[in-house]
């Protein structure tokens, strides 16, 4: 029998390959403690400008403080995100719980009712079937549109004049059961009684006015980033200002996120630099291409 004296290609490709499926074994497992390190880091930004808020006592300091905890409101949802997709921990309910009470309920939602609705995103990515796309396919979503008309949109999300869109997406995400309907409700009722009893109605308003205000006008920014005028998924390159105010917890590593959507936020640029076969956009150039621009498409 002859023997080949060379290297056999489809045992390397069959190393890389099995080389690879190893490295994402290892690159999906769940560290709680990592998470609650990232969740604790965003509720000590949302006390913090709270109390910076009420020393201040100014009106200025009330509004300007408002759209700050919406922005901070995000990174609460983000962390939720992760509960969705079972990346919390390992511990099932310990995952829903902590997603549940810490980042979703004070958001009006729940894992349960956020989950069934971003699964069939996931699934039916961009397409009819996709509860997101029925919302993000015409409007104020369309793309290309001049940079004044999305400046002007995000102005109007700022002013809260963007309810419309805000009922649809609640409708979308609300919580399916009336138990898991029960947390959301009796929390948000129990917030606006303890602050009115304890004379600090503020609070509510700060925090409700965040939601309606800033907080959707960086969620619809965010999935113009995510999906908006192309068939798929962007696959883009954040600047750290972009990531930390718009993107936080590596969501912006979005192609990633749906490509490999059981690897926990903190690994997904591992997962980019092991996966090279998609180009990577510049920000500023999909920014571009969103006014009908082309610019090229280098980092």
């Amino acid at each position: 029998m002859l023997k080949s004296d060379g290297p056999n290609p489809g045992s390397a490709l069959q190393d890389d390959t099995q080389n690879f499926n190893e490295t994402l074994k290892a690159l999906r497992k769940p560290s709680f403690f990592r998470s609650s390190m990232g969740l604790l880091g965003d509720w000590i930004l949302i006390v913090a400008t709270l109390v910076l808020i009420r020393i201040i006592n100014h009106p200025v300091a009330y509004v300007a403080g408002a759209f700050l905890i919406g922005v901070f409101q995000q990174r609460l949802g983000v962390i939720g995100h992760e509960a969705v997709h079972h990346l919390l921990s390992q511990n099932r309910r310990l995952n829903d719980f902590v997603g549940n009470v810490f980042c979703f309920w004070p958001l009006g939602t729940s894992v349960l009712g956020y989950r069934r609705f971003h699964f069939m995103h996931h699934k039916y990515t961009n397409t009819p079937n996709d509860p997101e796309w029925k919302h993000t396919k015409s409007g104020p979503w369309n793309i290309p549109t001049p940079m004044r008309q999305m400046i002007l949109y995000t102005m109007k999300d700022l002013s809260g004049l963007s309810l419309r869109d805000m009922i649809v997406v609640i409708r979308l995400t609300y919580p399916p059961t009336f138990r898991s309907a029960i947390g959301p409700a009796l929390l948000s009722i129990l917030f606006v009684l303890l602050s009115v009893a304890t004379g600090n109605l503020w609070l509510p308003l700060v925090w409700y006015g965040g939601l309606y205000t800033s907080f959707w006008a960086v969620l619809r920014v965010r999935i113009w980033f995510e999906h908006t005028g192309i068939l798929n998924t962007h696959r883009v390159h954040f600047p750290w200002l972009a990531r930390w105010v718009i993107s936080p917890h590596n969501i912006w590593v979005h192609w990633e996120h749906h490509k490999y959507s059981s690897i926990p936020y903190w690994n997904l640029l591992k997962v980019r630099d092991i996966t090279p076969e998609e180009p990577v956009l510049a920000f500023s150039t999909l920014l571009a291409q969103f006014h009908g621009k082309s610019l090229g498409n280098s980092r």
